[in-house]
Formats: structure tokens, sequence, C-alpha cells
């Protein structure tokens, strides 16, 4: 994986998603970088520890292609899915001749794969459902591909955090609050979240779908904010482990929901 040439970025996407790699993948110490690497390195683990070499792994809303294009140097069947062209685009010059052979990209809806039924081994959502009007579209057709047995890995941000920022809406309320909904419309681009996951409201949505919850993890401790900018990422994370297992309030100093489930 390399980080382009940022003169060979004519477009605003290419340049959106190149200033998300320099703080979150590339770049020095920062909070970005830890939230984002907590995140990067719980998710590759989680599939070393599933599944084996050669399977098939189905990134979908796979933007820059960082987990597609790990997945495939490390010896996964990788495919990044996006529905935005220049996404796609933009994670092909990160491409090096290591990751091409395991790799593939499509421009596609996430509620309409191109994929046959029950044929892939592992789907991600990560960091995805929130952006969506109907994220019980995308988990269905996820579900839909996967072989029984497969593995679902589901990344979101926790809305039971204490938030300096305005207060988000959760899922329950979202949807208690739609009487009729029009269209697929997603804040891809952009932070905008349309709703946040509490960690009961995810399981319950997961469940419906046939799925088997096997491991449900918070990730990135929000006390680190500022450590985050002066520790190497392998501190923090070894303490946030440590403190998330034992802090009462996990819920509310925790940023993100990790879930991985398999189809039955």
């Amino acid at each position: 994986m390399r980080l382009p040439n940022l003169g060979e970025l004519k477009d605003s996407e290419a340049k959106y998603l190149y200033g998300h790699d320099t703080k979150e993948i590339f770049g020095r110490k920062s909070w970005e970088r830890y939230v984002y690497m907590d995140r990067f390195c719980e998710v590759i683990n989680l599939i070393r520890e599933r599944l084996p070499k050669n399977s098939v792994v189905i990134d979908v809303g796979s933007a820059q292609g960082n987990f597609s294009l790990t997945l495939a140097k490390i010896g996964y069947e990788a495919c990044g899915v996006d529905i935005r062209k220049r996404f796609i685009a933009y994670a092909k010059k990160k491409m090096t001749k290591e990751e091409k052979h395991n790799l593939e990209w499509i421009v596609a809806d996430a509620r309409s794969l191109s994929f046959r039924s029950n044929s892939v081994d592992c789907v991600l959502l990560l960091e995805i459902l929130e952006h969506t009007k109907l994220p019980e579209k995308m988990i269905e057709e996820a579900c839909r591909i996967l072989k029984k047995g497969g593995y679902l890995v589901v990344s979101t941000i926790n809305q039971k955090r204490i938030k300096i920022e305005s207060k988000s809406i959760s899922y329950s309320d979202f949807r208690k609050g739609i009487s009729e909904i029009e269209g697929f419309e997603s804040t891809a681009k952009g932070s905008q979240h349309v709703f946040e996951f509490q960690e009961k409201e995810l399981l319950k949505l997961l469940k419906q779908f046939n799925l088997r919850i096997l491991d449900t993890r918070t990730m990135v401790f929000l006390g680190f904010h500022l450590l985050a900018k002066l520790l190497n990422y392998d501190i923090l994370s070894s303490l946030e482990r440590k403190i998330l297992k034992t802090l009462f309030l996990k819920d509310r100093f925790s940023l993100e929901l990790l879930v991985s489930c398999k189809k039955c």
C-alpha cells in the first residue's frame, strides 16, 4: 500500500480521501490516527483469528481501500466495494504489485451487490450503517451473499458516549420518527450521521437476520484524546484494553462498537 502523490489527484473527492489517509494511517501521532488504527487493527486481527488465508472478504463501503489492500497483502481474496467511482479510483492508485493478484474493486450500491447468494466468507460493514436511512437493507444484502457459517463484521459509532459536540439521535428514536422513507439517501462523503447505534439496538437488529453474535467489543477510550498526540498507538491500545475491561461505565467512555456475527 502506498500513499498517492498529491499531484495525481485532480478532483475534490480524491483530495478528501487523501486528507483522511494522511491523518489516519500515514500520519504521525494524532487523535485521528489513534481512532482509525484502533479499529483497523481490531478488524484485521479478528479476520485472522476467524478465517483461513484465501477466504473471500468483501469490504462494503471501502472508501480509501485500506482494509481491502491490507487483506489482499496478507493472503485473503479481497474485494473493495463503494458506490462512488472516484473513491474506487483513488484506492486503485494505492495498490502495489504485491496486492494486485488478490484484489478486486467494484463500484456498486450496498443494497444490490453482484455476488452470488451464499458465495462469500466474510462481509465488512465498517462505519457505514450510521450514514444511511435504511441500514437494514445493507445488512440484508450482506447476509444474502454470505455462505452459511460466514462472518459479518460491523463497526459503528457508540451513541451513548459522552459527547462534547451536539447530541446525536439513536437508531430507535430515528425509527420512531419515520412514517415513510423515500429513496435511499446517504452521507457517504462527510461526517454527518443520520443516527447512531446504542449497543443493544445494534445487537437486536443483527439478530433479526438470523445472525449469531460471536463477539462485541468497545473501542477507543475517550480519555486518551490528548495522550494520542504524545504516545504511540501500541502503548495506548494496551492501556485501553485494560481500562475498558474494568471500567464500569465503558459504554460512556468508548467511541466505537465492533460486532462480529456468524450466519446461521
